[in-house]
């Protein structure tokens, strides 16, 4: 088979190896990966290509990638696990931290951030539109002045969560 038509039936073959791929995996990312690492070792391998079908060809490479990426998967899954744990822990220590740094918030200030106009944060909190903005610029400052004022303390995250002392 030649370059192009090896090149055009390969493409012509991509939905039905998507959906292969689909059915193996769990995850839509996985199948992505999946679908491309087969057609990387299927260009790799083309002169293997005998000229049967092409569907086969891919589906029975897609296998074998599959399950010898399930055979190393467990040790995979259990670092990716401890990883994601561990952010988790350093997260939610910052949100910890940074939730202590500022004021209550004002619910104009919220639906601001939320990407509301001053017009919407006006109808829905029915109130007049001066007041959310200056709502929200008296929220603004406060916030800005408190997480100065922790940044100048030291604000040291590490510290503060072990002795479980709020910062500022």
């Amino acid at each position: 088979m030649h370059a192009i038509p090896f090149a055009a039936a390969l493409l012509a073959e991509q939905p039905g190896l998507r959906r292969y791929a689909s059915g193996l995996t769990s995850q839509p990312a996985d199948a992505d990966d999946l679908v491309q690492e087969t057609n990387c070792r299927a260009l790799s391998r083309r002169t293997q290509f005998k000229g049967q079908r092409m569907a086969a060809w891919l589906h029975m490479i897609a296998r074998r990638l599959y399950l010898d990426g399930k055979a190393r998967r467990p040790t995979d899954q259990l670092k990716d696990r401890v990883h994601r744990a561990a952010l988790d822990v350093e997260s939610q220590a910052l949100a910890r931290h940074q939730l202590r740094l500022l004021p209550a918030l004002d619910p104009a200030l919220v639906l601001s951030v939320l990407g509301l106009s001053g017009r919407e944060i006006s109808l829905r909190l029915r109130i007049p539109g001066g007041t959310v903005y200056s709502r929200i610029s008296r929220s603004r400052s406060a916030a800005r002045a408190k997480l100065e004022l922790g940044d100048r303390v030291g604000g040291d995250l590490a510290s503060a969560e072990s002795t479980g002392e709020p910062l500022g």
